[in-house]
């Protein structure tokens, strides 16, 4: 800047000399016809001739000066020094311009050339800037993306849990059903075998208290005879045993014959062998009464293994219906993040727009003006030159 404002200051000071050299010649005719003015009144006419000579203003002339009044960065005082030289360095066509025009049209060049930098850089810098949203708006849209096959993840595996659980569920009524079937079994199976416990206790019963009682003679005969009388219908004992029992069991001991010894004797015998018989239905039963209670403690623990699975499975859905619900607010916030950020992107591209256009009107116009009037056409001349 320093360097262009000395040039301009020198260039400024050379083209005032010339201005001055050719001013005598120029001048001359004006106090002449000043002269003639106060003799003769001719005032009215020089105004309009003066008004008629009025230069036009080349609009390439304009463009090269707004170019120059865009230079920011050069001293006011240089700025002013070269747009007090344009109008003088490209009114003359290109082959009669002295050697002073052409180093300040070159700095002028030089000081375009620099407000057209200045112009890229600042498209380079928004641009840059554009970039770094644009990876972040990128950025922001993976992250949407994730969100979005993160939240498709979490419906899947919710269905899947939704699956288990009513697979799980289903097995515990399986359980249960097979429970209730070995339960039943084991009630069924299980019945008479308990009947002939019963049976043969109170067989065990009757002989040793009851019989003993009445073939011994202790206690009241008619009340160990009617003890023993439910026990006497599963025996199979004939019509006359039967008749004869009531008698001889109310008899006392010592009143009683041979035949009651006999009725008493077959008594005892089928007594007991009821009660031999009721033992090995008993002994014969108990391998499948353990296999059906077995049956049944199995099936207790399938349905409590079932159960707890079936929990697990609740448990399971519970945790994957929750990661779902984060999921989908995990979705909601990346897109609230990245429509946010919209207006951002739009205003950085706006900007680095702003920019880009406004470097391509300085080219096509401020440095078009330029390159018209620094190469001029033989006969393209500035209406406006010194």
């Amino acid at each position: 800047q320093a360097q262009i404002r000395l040039q301009a200051s020198s260039l400024l000071s050379r083209l005032r000399l010339q201005s001055c050299l050719f001013a005598p010649a120029a001048m001359a005719p004006k106090k002449a016809e000043k002269r003639r003015e106060s003799k003769g009144g001719a005032q009215p006419a020089a105004k309009k001739a003066k008004a008629e000579a009025k230069p036009k203003v080349d609009p390439n002339i304009a463009g090269v000066i707004d170019a120059v009044e865009r230079a920011s960065d050069l001293p006011e005082g240089c700025r002013k020094m070269l747009l007090a030289c344009i109008p003088h360095c490209f009114g003359a066509p290109g082959e009669a311009r002295h050697e002073c025009q052409e180093d300040t049209i070159r700095i002028i060049g030089e000081v375009i050339k620099g407000v057209e930098t200045a112009l890229q850089n600042a498209v380079d810098d928004e641009s840059t800037k554009v970039a770094d949203t644009e990876a972040s708006k990128a950025g922001l849209q993976q992250a949407l993306t994730e969100a979005e096959a993160a939240a498709a993840a979490a419906v899947e595996t919710s269905l899947a849990k939704t699956t288990t659980l009513a697979e799980a569920a289903k097995a515990v009524q399986a359980a249960k059903a097979a429970l209730q079937g070995a339960e039943d079994a084991q009630r069924a199976g299980d019945a008479k075998l308990i009947q002939d416990k019963h049976s043969k206790a109170a067989l065990e019963q009757g002989i040793e208290a009851d019989l003993r009682a009445i073939t011994e003679g202790q206690g009241e005969p008619e009340q160990h005879f009617q003890a023993l009388l439910p026990l006497l219908s599963g025996l199979g004992l004939d019509e006359s045993l039967m008749s004869a029992l009531p008698s001889t069991c109310k008899k006392k001991a010592a009143d009683r014959g041979s035949f009651d010894a006999m009725v008493l004797e077959q008594l005892s015998t089928r007594l007991r062998e009821q009660a031999a018989s009721l033992t090995k239905a008993i002994e014969e039963g108990a391998p499948a009464a353990q296999a059906r209670a077995s049956a049944v403690k199995e099936a207790q623990a399938e349905l409590s293994g079932a159960t707890e699975a079936r929990n697990e499975a609740a448990g399971d859905l519970e945790a994957a219906q929750a990661g779902q619900r984060a999921a989908t607010e995990g979705v909601k916030a990346a897109r609230e993040k990245l429509a946010s950020f919209e207006p951002e992107y739009l205003k950085a591209t706006q900007a680095r727009n702003e920019k880009v256009a406004e470097l391509e009107s300085f080219r096509l116009y401020n440095i078009g003006c330029f390159d018209q009037l620094r190469v001029p056409g033989p006969d393209k001349v500035a209406d406006g030159g010194a």
